[in-house]
Protein backbone atom coordinates (compact mmCIF):
# COMPACT_ATOMS: atom_id res chain seq x y z
CA UNK A 1 0.00 0.00 0.00
CA UNK A 2 2.97 2.30 0.46
CA UNK A 3 4.55 1.42 -3.18
CA UNK A 4 1.13 1.86 -5.13
CA UNK A 5 -0.58 4.57 -3.01
CA UNK A 6 2.28 6.36 -0.30
CA UNK A 7 0.24 4.94 2.51
CA UNK A 8 3.06 5.69 4.92
CA UNK A 9 0.85 4.65 8.22
CA UNK A 10 0.21 1.33 7.20
CA UNK A 11 2.54 -0.72 9.48
CA UNK A 12 3.71 -4.19 8.85
CA UNK A 13 0.93 -5.89 10.74
CA UNK A 14 -1.75 -4.25 9.42
CA UNK A 15 -0.83 -5.63 5.95
CA UNK A 16 -0.21 -8.94 6.95
CA UNK A 17 -3.46 -9.17 8.45
CA UNK A 18 -5.36 -7.38 5.78
CA UNK A 19 -3.49 -9.75 3.55
CA UNK A 20 -4.97 -13.12 5.58
CA UNK A 21 -8.16 -11.86 5.44
CA UNK A 22 -8.63 -11.78 1.85
CA UNK A 23 -7.02 -14.62 1.42
CA UNK A 24 -9.16 -16.60 3.93
CA UNK A 25 -12.30 -15.03 2.52
CA UNK A 26 -12.82 -18.14 0.25
CA UNK A 27 -12.18 -20.81 3.02
CA UNK A 28 -15.29 -18.55 4.94
CA UNK A 29 -17.63 -18.67 1.89
CA UNK A 30 -16.80 -22.40 1.87
CA UNK A 31 -17.39 -23.12 5.24
CA UNK A 32 -20.87 -21.21 5.53
CA UNK A 33 -21.91 -22.98 2.27
CA UNK A 34 -19.70 -26.75 2.95
CA UNK A 35 -23.49 -28.31 3.25
CA UNK A 36 -23.82 -26.67 -0.86
CA UNK A 37 -20.51 -26.82 -2.34
CA UNK A 38 -18.30 -29.23 -0.30
CA UNK A 39 -19.86 -32.03 0.74
CA UNK A 40 -21.76 -33.89 -1.91
CA UNK A 41 -18.91 -35.59 -4.03
CA UNK A 42 -20.42 -34.28 -7.36
CA UNK A 43 -19.18 -30.98 -6.48
CA UNK A 44 -15.46 -32.16 -6.83
CA UNK A 45 -13.28 -30.29 -9.21
CA UNK A 46 -10.56 -32.49 -10.54
CA UNK A 47 -7.40 -30.00 -9.70
CA UNK A 48 -8.12 -31.43 -5.96
CA UNK A 49 -6.82 -35.29 -7.18
CA UNK A 50 -3.34 -34.43 -7.83
CA UNK A 51 -3.16 -33.18 -4.02
CA UNK A 52 -4.82 -36.21 -3.31
CA UNK A 53 -2.49 -38.88 -5.09
CA UNK A 54 0.41 -36.75 -4.13
CA UNK A 55 -0.09 -37.78 -0.20
CA UNK A 56 -1.19 -41.30 -0.97
CA UNK A 57 1.91 -41.75 -2.46
CA UNK A 58 4.07 -40.37 0.25
CA UNK A 59 1.93 -41.68 2.91
CA UNK A 60 0.13 -45.12 1.78
CA UNK A 61 2.01 -48.11 2.15
CA UNK A 62 1.69 -49.89 -1.52
CA UNK A 63 2.15 -53.34 -2.04
CA UNK A 64 4.68 -53.79 -5.21
CA UNK A 65 2.35 -55.42 -8.48
CA UNK A 66 2.15 -55.74 -11.76
CA UNK A 67 -0.09 -53.63 -14.00
CA UNK A 68 -0.17 -53.69 -17.60
CA UNK A 69 3.99 -54.45 -17.42
CA UNK A 70 4.65 -51.76 -14.61
CA UNK A 71 5.64 -52.68 -11.37
CA UNK A 72 7.13 -49.54 -10.36
CA UNK A 73 5.36 -47.91 -6.97
CA UNK A 74 3.79 -44.49 -6.63
CA UNK A 75 6.68 -42.99 -4.44
CA UNK A 76 9.58 -44.04 -7.19
CA UNK A 77 7.73 -42.91 -10.24
CA UNK A 78 7.49 -39.21 -8.03
CA UNK A 79 11.17 -39.49 -6.98
CA UNK A 80 12.31 -40.41 -10.27
CA UNK A 81 9.70 -37.29 -11.40
CA UNK A 82 10.95 -35.17 -9.70
CA UNK A 83 14.45 -35.49 -9.62
CA UNK A 84 13.96 -35.16 -13.85
CA UNK A 85 11.77 -32.11 -13.30
CA UNK A 86 14.62 -30.40 -11.07
CA UNK A 87 17.37 -31.06 -13.37
CA UNK A 88 15.17 -29.55 -16.33
CA UNK A 89 14.13 -26.82 -14.49
CA UNK A 90 17.77 -25.29 -15.49
CA UNK A 91 17.46 -25.22 -18.74
CA UNK A 92 14.77 -23.12 -19.14
CA UNK A 93 14.82 -21.16 -16.56
CA UNK A 94 19.11 -20.30 -16.60
CA UNK A 95 21.09 -21.66 -19.30
CA UNK A 96 18.84 -20.75 -22.22
CA UNK A 97 16.30 -18.92 -21.33
CA UNK A 98 14.91 -18.93 -24.61
CA UNK A 99 13.36 -22.27 -24.28
CA UNK A 100 10.97 -20.53 -21.95
CA UNK A 101 9.73 -18.08 -24.16
CA UNK A 102 10.26 -19.56 -27.28
CA UNK A 103 9.72 -16.45 -30.10
CA UNK A 104 11.04 -18.14 -32.87
CA UNK A 105 8.73 -16.64 -35.21
CA UNK A 106 9.83 -13.55 -34.14
CA UNK A 107 13.66 -14.48 -34.91
CA UNK A 108 12.44 -14.79 -38.60
CA UNK A 109 12.05 -10.95 -38.82
CA UNK A 110 13.17 -8.97 -35.89
CA UNK A 111 12.60 -5.62 -37.61
CA UNK A 112 8.77 -6.70 -38.20
CA UNK A 113 6.55 -4.70 -35.83
CA UNK A 114 3.07 -6.72 -36.60
CA UNK A 115 4.96 -9.87 -36.14
CA UNK A 116 6.22 -9.46 -33.08
CA UNK A 117 2.81 -8.03 -31.87
CA UNK A 118 0.85 -11.08 -32.84
CA UNK A 119 3.52 -13.81 -32.24
CA UNK A 120 5.70 -12.37 -29.19
CA UNK A 121 5.49 -14.04 -25.94
CA UNK A 122 6.64 -10.98 -23.89
CA UNK A 123 4.62 -7.97 -25.21
CA UNK A 124 2.70 -9.92 -27.82
CA UNK A 125 0.07 -11.98 -28.62
CA UNK A 126 1.83 -15.31 -28.43
CA UNK A 127 0.06 -16.80 -31.26
CA UNK A 128 2.83 -19.24 -31.58
CA UNK A 129 2.20 -23.48 -32.56
CA UNK A 130 5.32 -23.93 -30.22
CA UNK A 131 5.55 -20.97 -27.79
CA UNK A 132 7.36 -22.56 -25.07
CA UNK A 133 9.28 -25.55 -23.80
CA UNK A 134 9.14 -24.34 -19.73
CA UNK A 135 7.19 -27.02 -18.28
CA UNK A 136 6.28 -24.12 -15.56
CA UNK A 137 4.44 -22.14 -18.30
CA UNK A 138 3.09 -24.91 -19.91
CA UNK A 139 1.29 -26.48 -16.54
CA UNK A 140 -0.17 -22.73 -15.75
CA UNK A 141 -3.73 -24.30 -16.80
CA UNK A 142 -3.20 -27.58 -15.84
CA UNK A 143 -3.45 -29.55 -18.82
CA UNK A 144 -3.09 -32.75 -17.49
CA UNK A 145 -5.51 -32.32 -14.97
CA UNK A 146 -8.54 -30.52 -16.49
CA UNK A 147 -11.11 -32.33 -18.56
CA UNK A 148 -10.21 -31.80 -22.30
CA UNK A 149 -14.72 -29.92 -22.41
CA UNK A 150 -13.04 -27.24 -20.04
CA UNK A 151 -9.88 -26.94 -22.06
CA UNK A 152 -11.59 -26.75 -25.13
CA UNK A 153 -13.72 -24.37 -23.83
CA UNK A 154 -10.65 -22.09 -22.52
CA UNK A 155 -9.14 -22.52 -26.28
CA UNK A 156 -12.42 -21.21 -27.98
CA UNK A 157 -12.66 -18.31 -25.30
CA UNK A 158 -8.72 -17.41 -25.60
CA UNK A 159 -9.00 -16.98 -29.88
CA UNK A 160 -12.47 -14.95 -29.39
CA UNK A 161 -10.55 -12.73 -26.88
CA UNK A 162 -7.25 -12.92 -29.97
CA UNK A 163 -9.41 -11.20 -32.32
CA UNK A 164 -11.02 -8.84 -30.15
CA UNK A 165 -7.99 -7.33 -28.79
CA UNK A 166 -6.31 -7.25 -32.62
CA UNK A 167 -9.33 -5.54 -33.82
CA UNK A 168 -9.42 -3.29 -30.28
CA UNK A 169 -5.73 -2.44 -30.60
CA UNK A 170 -5.31 -2.02 -34.51
CA UNK A 171 -8.48 0.66 -34.52
CA UNK A 172 -6.54 2.26 -32.03
CA UNK A 173 -9.84 2.77 -29.36
CA UNK A 174 -9.50 4.68 -26.87
CA UNK A 175 -5.84 5.03 -27.96
CA UNK A 176 -4.89 1.58 -27.58
CA UNK A 177 -2.35 1.51 -30.59
CA UNK A 178 -0.06 3.66 -28.80
CA UNK A 179 0.80 1.23 -25.73
CA UNK A 180 2.09 -2.13 -25.82
CA UNK A 181 -0.60 -4.64 -27.27
CA UNK A 182 -0.65 -6.63 -24.24
CA UNK A 183 -0.02 -5.22 -20.70
CA UNK A 184 -2.15 -5.15 -17.59
CA UNK A 185 -0.10 -1.96 -16.44
CA UNK A 186 -1.92 1.52 -16.83
CA UNK A 187 -0.20 4.07 -18.64
CA UNK A 188 -0.38 7.81 -18.49
CA UNK A 189 -0.80 10.22 -21.67
CA UNK A 190 3.58 9.92 -21.81
CA UNK A 191 3.19 6.37 -21.39
CA UNK A 192 5.05 5.86 -18.67
CA UNK A 193 3.32 3.99 -15.29
CA UNK A 194 0.41 5.78 -14.38
CA UNK A 195 1.41 7.10 -10.91
CA UNK A 196 -2.08 6.85 -8.74
CA UNK A 197 -0.35 9.09 -5.78
CA UNK A 198 -0.59 12.24 -8.64
CA UNK A 199 -4.09 12.13 -8.58
CA UNK A 200 -5.01 11.45 -4.54
CA UNK A 201 -5.02 14.11 -1.23
CA UNK A 202 -5.20 11.96 1.87
CA UNK A 203 -6.12 9.06 0.79
CA UNK A 204 -8.92 9.91 -1.86
CA UNK A 205 -9.27 11.33 -5.12
CA UNK A 206 -8.15 15.15 -5.99
CA UNK A 207 -10.19 16.54 -8.63
CA UNK A 208 -7.76 18.93 -9.34
CA UNK A 209 -4.67 16.66 -9.72
CA UNK A 210 -6.40 14.56 -11.64
CA UNK A 211 -7.49 17.03 -14.51
CA UNK A 212 -3.70 18.05 -14.30
CA UNK A 213 -2.20 14.43 -14.48
CA UNK A 214 -4.84 13.08 -16.87
CA UNK A 215 -6.69 9.91 -17.03
CA UNK A 216 -5.48 5.99 -16.80
CA UNK A 217 -5.08 4.67 -20.18
CA UNK A 218 -5.15 0.75 -20.33
CA UNK A 219 -3.99 -1.26 -22.93
CA UNK A 220 -6.19 -3.64 -25.76
CA UNK A 221 -5.90 -6.70 -24.18
CA UNK A 222 -6.35 -5.19 -20.62
CA UNK A 223 -9.43 -3.21 -22.00
CA UNK A 224 -11.18 -6.68 -23.07
CA UNK A 225 -10.43 -8.49 -19.86
CA UNK A 226 -12.15 -5.56 -18.14
CA UNK A 227 -15.10 -6.16 -20.11
CA UNK A 228 -14.75 -9.63 -19.96
CA UNK A 229 -14.92 -9.64 -16.42
CA UNK A 230 -17.96 -7.28 -16.40
CA UNK A 231 -19.66 -9.95 -18.59
CA UNK A 232 -18.64 -13.02 -16.71
CA UNK A 233 -19.84 -11.64 -12.96
CA UNK A 234 -23.59 -11.84 -13.48
CA UNK A 235 -23.51 -14.14 -16.47
CA UNK A 236 -21.79 -16.85 -14.00
CA UNK A 237 -24.80 -16.41 -11.75
CA UNK A 238 -27.05 -17.16 -14.93
CA UNK A 239 -25.48 -20.09 -16.35
CA UNK A 240 -25.13 -21.39 -12.43
CA UNK A 241 -28.93 -21.83 -12.13
CA UNK A 242 -29.85 -23.15 -15.99
CA UNK A 243 -26.63 -26.04 -16.16
CA UNK A 244 -26.73 -26.79 -13.01
CA UNK A 245 -29.77 -25.95 -11.25
CA UNK A 246 -29.93 -29.64 -10.55
CA UNK A 247 -27.57 -29.96 -8.30
CA UNK A 248 -28.56 -26.94 -6.83
CA UNK A 249 -31.47 -27.88 -6.10
CA UNK A 250 -30.56 -31.04 -4.69
CA UNK A 251 -28.19 -29.43 -2.07
CA UNK A 252 -30.72 -27.05 -1.26
CA UNK A 253 -32.99 -29.77 -0.26
CA UNK A 254 -30.43 -31.65 1.43
CA UNK A 255 -30.08 -28.41 3.56
CA UNK A 256 -33.80 -28.12 4.31
CA UNK A 257 -33.80 -32.08 5.19
CA UNK A 258 -30.73 -31.03 7.72
CA UNK A 259 -33.19 -28.68 9.83
CA UNK A 260 -35.45 -31.50 9.54
CA UNK A 261 -34.09 -34.58 10.38
CA UNK A 262 -30.37 -33.77 11.71
CA UNK A 263 -29.56 -37.34 12.02
CA UNK A 264 -30.94 -38.37 8.62
CA UNK A 265 -29.23 -36.30 6.82
CA UNK A 266 -25.47 -37.63 8.28
CA UNK A 267 -25.83 -40.71 5.88
CA UNK A 268 -23.95 -41.80 2.51
CA UNK A 269 -26.64 -41.05 0.43
CA UNK A 270 -26.48 -37.12 0.45
CA UNK A 271 -22.83 -37.35 0.14
CA UNK A 272 -23.07 -39.88 -3.16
Amino acid sequence: MDLFYGQKWVSAGYQILLALATQTLGFGFAGILRKLVIYPTRNIWPSILPTIAFNRALLSPEVKENINGWTISRYYFLLITGVGSFLYFWFPNYVFQALSTFNWMTWIKPSNFNLAVITGSVSGLGLNPLPTFDWNIISMNSPLIIPFFSQANQFIGTMIAFFCIVGVYYSNYLWTGFLTINSNDIFDNTGNTYEVQQVMSNGKLDQAKYEAYGPPYYTAANLVVYGAFFAIYPFGFIYTIWEDWNNVSKSLYGLLDLFKNPKGFLTDSNFA
